[in-house]
């Protein structure tokens, strides 16, 4: 780790003063306001130092060099951001091996480097030196997410310019269901250095309650809705909360068709019916949100549902990308608050009847900022003012090799954005028997497992593979019956077995026969050749069906038994 260590003013004989002061002492000397001994005197730098910094001596940086020039340095920050931007942002190995990639490239070898790949000190030096470089913790979105793209932002916006070129902003709204949870998350706290697990008491759950908010581009927000995760709704549950808030309950605990369209009836249509003109409502593509009452009620007041482009909420949806995140952090506060109160101690998880409280209290919380919040959403998603520079601002631009950095990093972002989808092939169901196990057929094997397929090879008597034979098109002798690699059923001791004929004789066959093992067949071990007369020799059958590990079935000789 560097040494992060910083020594005060006057705690040694050399240099105890500041750039600060060095740089308020140059200015008096140059300005003539005192002599060098004078300003030696009142600024308490030798008078040595002073003269070498007016004649610019020493003017290096103290200790030893860094490995790369100063523009190299910016070039390596500057791609770093894009690569930020672009969705792929490099944590510290990724950066040595970048790093590695341009000195190899470059046919340089730095000595403080073992095989030209930068140690851990270097990295957070690095990363020390450049403020606009922080380590932070990102959070993971699809691939499906980061595949929006210039076009699909630019035709969503212009079809939204049609859409809102006669509404009034009071008239635009945006509305998105999230949830709050019980856990106040991870906390900081004072411990003895060196504690490697440090615990603090909390009770946590599972448990999250699901809202739904709904705002406009002016500001005003709508009461929320609560949907609990109960079979019924009790009294107690809905007292104490936010003015206007309504309270539902599903066993899932999410909103579904019929909750939504509670919501819709009692909350966004009894507020928008208040709005003269036309009212234009901005969702994702929920499929469950349009239902077919809901879409006619809309074409009787006069109220028009727009729907993001997929994949984008994280771009085009103002909640998502203004509100929700600082709502949720006020809530983990709010939350860990309580959860250290009498009622939030004796209870192991976030009681229903606490929560409405709660939420009155995030609410107000938030109320001195959240006009302004959800206007900044409404911008930044491009919708109000309606223009999509504010969303192409925040894709990534592409990348151009200008230089051998930008190679390093190109490539190692190739690497990233590499297609990985493998290609889709169709399932097959092994029948498998209640308490056998399974093993897959190696194609390569030499054994009678792997040669035998279900529905390909057979094995002869010399242990060759032989192509599989449909009953009407197998080779026939000059008596138009049987030839060798027929299989056949044949009686032995009364008792019926299948086999494969391995040489034909004018009064019968030399017959290589399986043995039964309850449900199935199988080859025995040691070979169970011999010969048979035409008369014991039954019938000609298809090849015996491969079922697992040695295993086979022989459907005529089912059918035949029964």
């Amino acid at each position: 780790m560097p040494n992060k260590y910083k020594r005060t003013v006057g705690s040694r004989h050399y240099k105890n003063y500041t750039e600060h002061t060095l740089q308020r002492c140059l200015l008096a000397v140059k300005t003539k306001q005192m002599t060098q001994r004078e300003a030696e005197k009142a600024f308490k730098i030798p008078r040595r130092t002073i003269i070498n910094k007016l004649k610019a001596h020493h003017i290096q940086p103290v200790g030893r060099p860094t490995v790369f020039t100063e523009p190299e340095e910016k070039n390596f920050v500057g791609n770093i951001h894009v690569m930020s931007e672009y969705g792929f942002p490099i944590d510290k190995t990724d950066l040595k091996f970048i790093i590695k990639s341009y000195l190899d490239r470059n046919g340089r070898h730095v000595k403080f480097f073992k095989n030209n790949l930068p140690g851990r000190t270097w990295t957070d030096n690095f990363i020390e030196r450049h403020k606009t470089l922080s380590v932070r913790l990102a959070s993971n979105i699809k691939r499906s997410r980061a595949s929006v793209n210039a076009e699909t932002l630019t035709e969503y916006i212009n079809n939204l310019k049609i859409t809102l070129s006669d509404v009034d902003p009071q008239n635009i709204y945006n509305y998105d269901e999230t949830n709050l949870t019980d856990n106040p998350g991870q906390k900081k706290v004072l411990v003895k250095r060196g504690s490697k697990y440090p615990e603090r008491i909390c009770n946590t759950s599972k448990v999250s309650i699901s809202l739904m908010i709904c705002g406009n581009a002016v500001g005003d927000i709508l009461p929320p809705y609560v949907v609990y995760k109960a079979k019924g709704l009790w009294e107690n549950w809905t007292e104490h909360g936010p003015k206007g808030c309504r309270y539902n309950a599903t066993t899932s605990g999410w909103f579904d068709a019929n909750v939504f369209t509670d919501w819709f009836n009692n909350t966004l249509l009894r507020h928008l019916k208040k709005k003269p003109g036309k009212k234009v409502v901005i969702l994702d593509n929920l499929s469950s949100h349009l239902t077919p009452e809901v879409i006619e009620k809309c074409k009787e007041n006069d109220i028009y549902f727009v729907c993001l482009p997929p994949n984008s909420t994280h771009l085009t949806q103002p909640l998502d990308v203004a509100l929700f995140h600082p709502m949720k952090m006020a809530w983990r506060k709010i939350l860990g608050e309580w959860k250290g109160t009498t009622n939030g101690l004796k209870n192991p998880i976030l009681q229903k009847q606490s929560f409405p409280g709660l939420l009155k209290k995030l609410l107000d919380v938030l109320e001195p900022t959240l006009k302004t919040t959800l206007q900044n959403g409404f911008r930044k998603c491009g919708i109000f003012p309606c223009g999509v520079e504010e969303l192409l601002n925040r894709l990534p631009n592409a990348l151009n090799a200008s230089s051998s950095v930008d190679e390093s990093f190109i490539e190692h972002l190739k690497v990233k954005r590499a297609e990985t989808t493998q290609p889709t092939t169709k399932r097959k169901k092994i029948k498998v028997p209640a308490g056998t196990s399974y093993a897959h057929v190696n194609e390569e094997s030499s054994d009678i497992d792997a040669n035998i397929s279900a529905e390909a090879i057979l094995i002869n008597t010399n242990g060759e593979s032989s192509s599989v034979y449909d009953i009407d098109d197998c080779p026939v002798t000059s008596d138009g019956k049987y030839t060798v690699n027929n299989f056949v059923i044949v009686n032995y001791l009364n008792n019926m077995y299948p086999g494969i004929i391995t040489s034909i004789d004018v009064d019968g066959a030399i017959v290589k026969s399986m043995e039964k093992t309850k449900a199935f067949y199988k080859w025995p071990i040691k070979e169970d050749t011999m010969f048979y007369k035409w008369s014991d020799t039954l019938m000609k059958i298809k090849p015996p069906v491969f079922v697992i590990r040695g295993y086979f079935k022989v459907v005529e000789l089912d059918e035949y038994t029964t």
